[in-house]
């Protein structure tokens, strides 16, 4: 399978790349060359059908990222789910699950 940088430094511009191109109001070439030069990722799992690709790095808009995450005691999935929601509510661009402690794999479902 090949990569985003494979296909970017093969000249192809991905539906990935056009997306975040339309995203950013920017030329799909210019996230192309950005991810060939390794000057912009596009963060996709893709493993999940509903995520929205985004790009970041030169060239495009600054993003905010919000982290959650079970840490210990006192820490509950509703908690962690209602951080969330006031971060998508809030305009965030990215999360990032930092749980180190508790059900893991239970706030993770919860908040997908």
């Amino acid at each position: 399978m090949s990569t985003q940088l494979d296909r970017a430094r093969a000249g192809e511009i991905t539906p990935e790349m056009h997306r975040v191109a339309e995203k950013e109001g920017v030329d799909p070439e210019l996230v192309r060359r950005g991810v060939a030069e390794g000057t912009v990722v596009i963060l996709k799992n893709r493993v999940r059908r509903n995520c929205d690709p985004v790009g970041v790095g030169a060239g495009l808009r600054v993003k905010v990222s919000a982290s959650v995450g079970l840490a210990g005691e006192g820490d509950t999935i509703a908690g962690e789910v209602e951080k969330v929601r006031a971060a998508v509510e809030a305009g965030t661009d990215a999360i990032m699950d930092l749980s180190t402690a508790g059900d893991m794999d239970g706030a993770r479902r919860a908040v997908l």
